[in-house]
């Protein structure tokens, strides 16, 4: 799996359902969470000061005599 990066992306749409282009680049965050082919973002929640948590998976392969298999849990902070 060398030179492939997992990353989880958030997006913040203002009240009327536009997309806010003040926040990160053009209304988007990407946020790298591990050397794999696929995370996939479970939850979020905005905390007070606007920091954002983001719960998911990433999956981490790994070997075994039974195959390869499995995934890793994620958690991660956003400061805007």
């Amino acid at each position: 799996m060398t030179g492939e990066i997992s990353v989880l992306t958030v997006a913040r749409y203002s009240a009327d359902g536009a997309l806010d282009t003040n926040f990160g680049t053009s209304g988007f965050i990407h946020t790298q969470v591990g050397a794999s082919t696929m995370s996939t973002g479970m939850g979020m929640v905005v905390e007070s000061g606007d920091s954002i948590l983001i719960a998911g998976t990433v999956q981490a392969l790994y070997s075994t005599s039974y195959g390869t298999f499995g995934s890793d849990a994620v958690l991660k902070r956003i400061v805007p």
